[in-house]
């Protein structure tokens, strides 16, 4: 993480987009130490003076991204992590956001709380006006709180499947999708414990 690993970088990705300009420049996986004495900040600087990269950010781990928050903010304006849906709120004031496989992360660990317990099954799907049985349907439901868990940020999914792409794309375009997701959301926070008893051993407390 020095400028001129960056600078190399860079010049490499301009070359193979055959692009003169970058709209994100992440840093994956890095940590508060690896900057503690690195050149890369001016370097960025420079580069978004000059309009070779638009916004720059981290891409990472979440359980390394609370000390870079605190010791290096000026690297966190953007911050992409995997988040799962039955996480909780994440905190970083300001920051634009990106998550991902907010899905995948939650799908199979809802699936088997409902068929442990049908009865909560109905009633969440009787609270948020769709049938979680259905595995295209609680998909959806899950896409529709991950955008209202981040509104003003990204959401990114991953899929082969033509059916599956447009059936989130059709899930995060319905006219009740942030009221809906925001109500998932909330029954989450309120049966967090039993989620975790039933999920993916404990995984979500």
């Amino acid at each position: 993480f020095s400028a001129e690993e960056a600078r190399n970088s860079l010049e490499h990705s301009l070359g193979e987009l055959a692009t003169d300009h970058i709209d994100l420049w992440l840093l994956h996986e890095v940590t508060a130490k690896d900057l503690e004495t690195s050149d890369l900040l001016p370097f960025l600087q420079q580069m978004q003076q000059e309009g070779r990269i638009g916004a720059f950010g981290v891409g990472g781990e979440r359980s390394h991204l609370d000390a870079l928050w605190q010791r290096r903010g000026e690297y966190c304006k953007v911050l992409q992590f995997k988040w799962p849906v039955l996480e909780g709120k994440v905190e970083f004031p300001g920051a634009f956001l990106i998550h991902y496989r907010a899905i995948s992360g939650a799908f199979e660990a809802m699936r088997k709380v409902f068929e442990h317990d049908s009865s909560l099954c109905r009633s969440w799907s009787s609270t948020v006006d769709a049938d979680l049985a259905e595995p295209g349907i609680l998909a959806a439901v899950l896409v529709q709180a991950a955008l209202a868990s981040n509104p003003h940020g990204m959401v990114l999914f991953s899929s082969r499947v033509p059916s599956h792409i447009r059936g989130n794309a059709q899930a995060a375009g319905e006219a009740v999708a942030l009221e809906r997701g925001r109500c998932f959301l909330q029954l989450v926070a309120e049966n967090r414990s039993q989620i975790a008893g039933t999920g993916e051993k404990g995984r979500y407390t």
